[in-house]
């Protein structure tokens, strides 16, 4: 299925310090009202990291103002839907699009968001945070998936025996797998068969992390 893409915001962080000093609202002030971290605002100004898609639908409802044009999507504030984006009869959501998702300490995980796109509704079934977008790194799932594709993904620590899923390995970047779940033993298939299967026992099992259910794919074509 191919979708349009958005462009990429290109300083998010600036529209969003305007309106903090529009509206004569400090840092700490704003991270309190809206329940973010103490260091949110300051690791944005340095850019060291971007706002969430629920950060972002905070920002919004506080400064009253469209997530459109906090991404910089429009110039006009005003607002076209609560908590979403408009397009005739359907209700669209930002959903964030991983640039890295690795392990973290413990049962962490480190969640680095490139931009956001816009997904419809019904593309998205039940709370629309647990949804994020990642490109395929490589061609372990061709044809099927090839690098430069997108997947839909619900965040879910189980996965169906059979299903794609996203799974961190080690500290390596996540991948797309097939998921079989056998006694002991968990089994992740690559769809070509040049990329022998992986298999991890029970002693492993610290090694990997499912982290999520594929529920659809996106290709660009041109």
């Amino acid at each position: 299925m191919t979708i349009e893409r958005n462009t990429n915001p290109s300083d998010v962080i600036e529209r969003i310090l305007a309106l903090m000093q529009q509206r004569g609202a400090t840092a700490a002030k704003l991270c309190k009202e809206l329940n973010l971290p103490n260091s949110a605002i300051s690791e944005w100004k340095k850019r060291k990291a971007k706002p969430s898609a629920d950060a972002l639908c905070k920002l919004a409802d506080y400064f009253s103002v469209s997530t459109d044009f906090l991404l910089l999507q429009t110039n006009h504030p005003q607002r076209v839907a609560e908590g979403a984006h408009d397009m005739g009869a359907e209700r669209w959501h930002y959903v964030p699009i991983m640039h890295s998702l690795r392990r973290g300490q413990g049962l962490s995980v480190r969640e680095t968001v490139e931009s956001y796109e816009q997904l419809p509704q019904s593309w998205l079934n039940g709370n629309e945070q647990d949804y994020f977008l990642l490109r395929v790194q490589d061609e372990s799932m061709s044809p099927r998936l090839l690098t430069g594709d997108m997947v839909l993904a619900r965040r879910q620590g189980v996965i169906e025996n059979g299903r794609l899923g996203i799974v961190l390995i080690d500290d390596n970047e996540a991948c797309v797998k097939r998921v079989s779940q056998q006694p002991g033993c968990t089994y992740l298939y690559s769809e070509n068969p040049a990329y022998p299967p992986d298999r991890f026992q029970y002693k492993d099992a610290a090694r990997i992390r499912l982290y999520g259910t594929v529920v659809k794919s996106i290709r660009d074509e041109e």
